[in-house]
């Protein structure tokens, strides 16, 4: 194992989480998250918000001084990007539930969804999602 993996598993799992899983685990999670969200995320806010702690820890990662000297972090960091950008565009769609302050990914929740993220974006944000059906 590199001493990139090694370390980026040291700042990775410092919550706790996912200790063992690799750069490419976490750009996996990630990129399946999305997919399901472009499909329409047919779960309930709550394991929609435990995904997008992948990216909370991808964002530690990335911004780790500790691993900002190897080469193999920008590699990371464009896998990462492209997948941002897929996400970035489904948020734009739906509405704005979370400050400003509150990291990009967090602010918005996608425009549609299956019928338990509707139904839970109306309750607790009171938004209104499209539904998709499958």
């Amino acid at each position: 194992m590199s001493a990139f993996v090694d370390k980026f598993r040291d700042v990775a799992g410092q919550r706790g989480l996912r200790k063992d899983w690799s750069p490419a685990g976490y750009i996996d999670a990630w990129r399946s998250f999305v997919l399901d969200c472009e499909e329409g995320y047919q779960w309930s806010i709550y394991e929609y918000e435990n995904e997008l702690g992948v990216r909370d820890v991808i964002e530690k990662v990335l911004t780790a001084p500790e691993l900002s000297v190897y080469p193999e972090l920008p590699i990371f960091a464009e896998g990462v990007a492209e997948i941002d950008d897929r996400f970035a565009s489904l948020l734009r769609l739906g509405p704005s539930v979370l400050q400003d302050s509150a990291p990009w990914w967090h602010r918005s929740l996608p425009g549609y969804a299956g019928p338990d993220l509707v139904a839970d974006a109306k309750s607790i944000y009171s938004v209104q999602l499209r539904l998709v059906d499958h």
